[in-house]
């Protein structure tokens, strides 16, 4: 607003309605390559942009009031230790139960032991102390191979260098967690026709726009290789599933695309940690909320009982009289 003051011509691009209903004086909206319309700030809003940019009108996606998860539990930490990449103590004593059927959501300022929980659920990170259990089973010490083979999806915060290869195609990255299943593959040859099929499914089902399921992944835009990350994920009907900022940098559309899917999958009986900074994804989806700080976890809230002030007070390591049993 400054340089604008000064005299200046101010271009910003962004998906985030909110800082373009901040800043801006008229509003251009891209969709498809194509601009739609461009008009003066006080001539619209941010429901009709939101329209304008996803080409209709989208479904509220939130958790429905009264449903809750069952009692099974799904996967369970007790005492968790864990070092981050300096080897210093990033995970301390956690103690966490998920229940099938229930989105337990992760609140936190990054850096406060997120990333570290995530991979010791995934495999990718192994534990200094504690125990870790799925469905009752010891797992404690999984590997990334082992956690595919016991029901764990991981959804990674890097999307695309984590979770998916850029030069590989949309059909070789469907396939790079399931190759060696009889779908997929036979005596070590691959089943083109099957993998294709698989591939294509899949983005028809989640609407994934893209020149081709043999077009190199990076070529894609971030909301459609979250889509393709995340049916993948699910495509091997998991029981667990670690979702680390899942539409972090994502568009309007996209947002709602993957907020339905989690809900879809909580819906199947599917256990889902979800770690967010945004605090109302974590409230129109969760069911029970904890907060990480400095390594230890809160007592989880349930939502009904959850408000943003107490939530605020934990993310900056005040106890705030939240203490409440799992």
């Amino acid at each position: 607003r400054q340089m604008a003051r000064e005299g200046k011509s101010v271009l910003i691009i962004t998906h985030k309605l909110g800082e373009v209903m901040q800043v801006a004086d008229r509003i251009t909206v891209l969709r498809g390559g194509k601009s739609v319309t461009t008009m003066p700030l006080a001539d619209t809003t941010q429901e009709e942009l939101t329209v304008l940019m996803v080409g209709h009108q989208l479904e509220t996606v939130q958790r429905a009031a009264g449903q809750h998860p069952g009692e099974r539990t799904a996967a369970q930490l007790s005492g968790v230790c864990a070092a981050n990449d300096r080897g210093l103590p990033a995970l301390q004593n956690v103690d966490l139960t998920l229940h099938a059927g229930e989105i337990m959501g992760i609140a936190g300022v990054s850096g406060n032991g997120q990333r570290e929980l995530a991979e010791v659920l995934a495999g990718m990170r192994r534990t200094t102390a504690g125990q870790l259990l799925l469905e009752g089973r010891d797992v404690t010490g999984q590997n990334p191979r082992q956690a595919i083979a016991n029901g764990v999806a991981y959804i990674p915060e890097d999307r695309l260098g984590v979770g998916l290869v850029g030069k590989m195609d949309l059909a070789e990255n469907f396939i790079l967690k399931n190759f060696a299943k009889p779908q997929s593959s036979h005596w070590g040859i691959l089943k083109k026709a099957s993998i294709d099929h698989q591939t294509q499914k899949t983005v028809d089902a989640y609407q994934i726009k893209t020149a081709g399921i043999h077009t190199p992944a990076g070529l894609m835009s971030g909301g459609n290789l979250q889509k393709l990350l995340v049916g993948r994920e699910v495509a091997e009907d998991p029981k667990l599933i670690v979702a680390a900022y899942p539409v972090h940098g994502l568009d309007v559309g996209a947002i709602n695309s993957i907020h339905k899917i989690l809900l879809e999958e909580r819906q199947k009986g599917k256990a889902i940690l979800l770690i967010s900074e945004d605090i109302d994804e974590l409230f129109a989806l969760s069911d029970r909320i904890a907060v990480l700080y400095s390594g230890q976890l809160s007592a989880p809230i349930p939502i009904e009982q959850a408000t943003v002030e107490k939530i605020g007070q934990l993310m900056v390591g005040q106890k705030g009289g939240a203490d409440h049993a799992e």
